[in-house]
């Protein structure tokens, strides 16, 4: 499977229709899991009608899924795609994704102000029979960073990792602020592919 995520949390809210396809309703939720730090990721996750009793506020819950992508008013749109949701009664948090895919964008290498290094990617991972493309944001640190800077667009690569969010402010034209949530894939193994 070249697009595996298992994510367990909280189900942040219920949730709410978003879109209909080949005559499924599809509804949309968040849910959170903590990091080791204890810092919440809170994720969208999109799932079948019939999945909604398993997904109400409160409710701890085990996804297995694909982290999927799609472009809205400029924007990239990323969410969780649930296959299956059961109940996760252990209290454990869980946040892995494994994707395999090519780099769509030249890595792009950077050191913050205390000398950590960052290489920020664009992972494409094609579904089967290449019916969609899925462009997730990656960020690689230390010396992950370092080895994946000299990946070249086009090369594949098998990338470990966890789903992030954050919030940031967007000032927009009439001088309003906006808050706003950026999600990507802390990468902590990459392996070259052939």
């Amino acid at each position: 499977m070249n697009n595996k995520v298992v994510f367990s949390g909280k189900v942040e809210e219920n949730p709410k229709y978003s879109h209909m396809k080949q005559d499924k309703s599809f509804y949309i939720t968040k849910v959170s899991a903590a990091r080791l730090s204890g810092k919440l990721d809170t994720i969208n996750v999109v799932i079948e009608e019939d999945l909604i009793p398993l997904c109400r506020v409160g409710d701890r819950v085990s996804i297995i899924g694909k982290f999927r992508s799609y472009r809205s008013n400029g924007r990239l749109v990323l969410y969780i795609y649930a296959k299956y949701i059961g109940r996760a009664d252990d209290g454990k948090d869980k946040n892995l994704i494994i994707l395999d895919g090519h780099l769509c964008k030249e890595p792009i290498y950077r050191e913050t102000p205390l000398g950590r290094k960052i290489t920020d990617i664009l992972l494409a991972v094609n579904e089967k029979n290449f019916i969609h493309s899925d462009y997730l944001p990656c960020i690689c640190w230390f010396q992950t960073a370092k080895e994946v800077s000299k990946l070249k667009i086009g090369d594949r690569i098998k990338l470990y990792g966890n789903i992030q969010s954050r919030e940031y402010q967007k000032k927009k034209e009439d001088g309003t602020v906006e808050i706003r949530t950026a999600y990507e894939i802390s990468g902590f193994k990459v392996i070259p592919l052939l």
